[in-house]
C-alpha cells in the first residue's frame, strides 16, 4: 500500500477527476477498500503550514460497520430511512471544528456540507452502494473510536461517519495538526482501486 497511497497518486487521481488539490490548507483523503467487516480503509492528511510540510496516515472506517446495519436499525434511533453510506466524491467545506457528541475535539458537519449517499436497511452487501441517493444526512463527522479500543469491529462507532481506528493517533497526532489550519475542511473520498489504475 506504501507505494499506492501516496500524496503524488493523490495529485495523479485528483487531476484525472477534476478534484481540487488545496496548497493553503490541508488536504483530506479517505481511501475506501473493498467492504468488509473493519477499519480496513485509509486515510492521508497533508498540508504545509508556516513553510513546514507534513503527512498524517491512519486506518479508518469510512462507512458503517459490515453486520451491524440491521442492529443499528433496529435501535430506533437512526434515520428510518437508513443507515448513511457517503458516496465517493469530493466535499468542499463540509466540516467545521466542533466536539464529537460533547466529547473530543474533532471535525463536525458544517451547514455548508452538500453531502451525497445511500441509505441501507439490510447488511446485504450487494445493496450497500447502490439504489436512490440521499441529500439530508445529518452529523456526518470526522472522528475516532474510545481510549484503548484495539478491536477492529467497528459496531456503533459509525452510523456513516469517516472513523479513524486509534484514538490515540486522532487526538494527539490527526486533530492538532487539522486544527493548525483555518476552518472549513474539505474531504475527498476515493476508492483504492482508482488508485491502484493509475
Amino acid at each position: 500500500m506504501d507505494q499506492v497511497i501516496t500524496v503524488e497518486n493523490c495529485k495523479k487521481l485528483a487531476k484525472k477527476l477534476g478534484y481540487k488539490i488545496f496548497e493553503d490548507t490541508v488536504n483530506i483523503w479517505g481511501i475506501r477498500t473493498p467492504k468488509g467487516a473493519g477499519f480496513n480503509d485509509f486515510l492521508l492528511i497533508w498540508g504545509s503550514l508556516n513553510g513546514m510540510y507534513r503527512e498524517v496516515f491512519g486506518t479508518c472506517t469510512t462507512e458503517p460497520s459490515a453486520g451491524y446495519v440491521e442492529t443499528l436499525m433496529a435501535s430506533g434511533k437512526s434515520n428510518k430511512n437508513g443507515i448513511f453510506v457517503l458516496k465517493t466524491g469530493q466535499y468542499i467545506n463540509c466540516w467545521k471544528k466542533g466536539l464529537h457528541k460533547g466529547k473530543y475535539p474533532a471535525l463536525v458537519q458544517a451547514p455548508t456540507a452538500k453531502f451525497v449517499g445511500y441509505r441501507k436497511k439490510t447488511d446485504e452487501p450487494e445493496n450497500y452502494y447502490s439504489g436512490k441517493l440521499w441529500y439530508d444526512v445529518e452529523g456526518l463527522n470526522f472522528h475516532s473510536t474510545k481510549p484503548d479500543y484495539e478491536r477492529d469491529n467497528i459496531g456503533g462507532f459509525s452510523e456513516g461517519c469517516i472513523v479513524q481506528h486509534n484514538f490515540d493517533n486522532f487526538k494527539d497526532i490527526t486533530i492538532p495538526f487539522i486544527y493548525n489550519f483555518p476552518e472549513l475542511y474539505s474531504f475527498t473520498l476515493v476508492d483504492l482501486q482508482a488508485l491502484i489504475d493509475l
